[in-house]
C-alpha cells in the first residue's frame, strides 16, 4: 500500500491514475481496507490530485454511465471542486451545468459527449 501512495505524491500522471485505480478497488471492497488507506496517508494526495482541474473532465464524463450513485457521487465531487474559485469557471467551461441541471430536474441523466 505504501508503494501506491507515493505513486500518488511523487509520479507521473499516469502512475497517479494507476495509483488511484487501485486504492479505488481496495476501498470498494471492504470499509477495512478504506480505514488502511486513510491511516496509510492517501487522504492528502487523494485531495491534492482531485482539486487540480486536470480532475474535472474525467469526472463530467461520468454523466454517461447509467449507474445513478456514480453521477450523485460526480455531482458532489463537483459540488466540492467548486469550493475553490478557479475550479467554478473551469466546471463551467468543461460542460457540467447540463448534465447537472438535468440530473437536479430529472434524477438521472444520459449525457453524452
Amino acid at each position: 500500500m505504501d508503494q501506491l501512495i507515493s505513486g500518488l505524491e511523487f509520479s507521473s500522471i499516469e502512475k497517479q491514475k494507476q495509483a488511484t485505480l487501485e486504492l479505488r478497488l481496495l476501498a470498494k471492497n471492504t470499509s477495512e481496507n478504506r480505514i488502511k488507506i486513510a491511516k496509510a496517508g492517501a487522504i492528502k494526495p487523494l485531495i491534492s490530485i482531485i482539486s487540480s482541474n486536470a480532475a474535472i473532465k474525467p469526472l463530467i464524463r461520468v454523466f454517461k454511465l447509467r449507474n445513478s450513485t456514480a453521477k450523485e457521487n460526480t455531482a458532489c465531487a463537483l459540488f466540492r471542486l467548486s469550493q475553490i474559485d478557479v475550479n467554478k469557471t473551469a466546471i463551467g467551461r468543461a460542460g457540467a451545468m447540463l448534465p447537472l441541471v438535468n440530473l437536479l430536474e430529472n434524477g438521472d441523466y444520459n449525457y453524452t459527449l
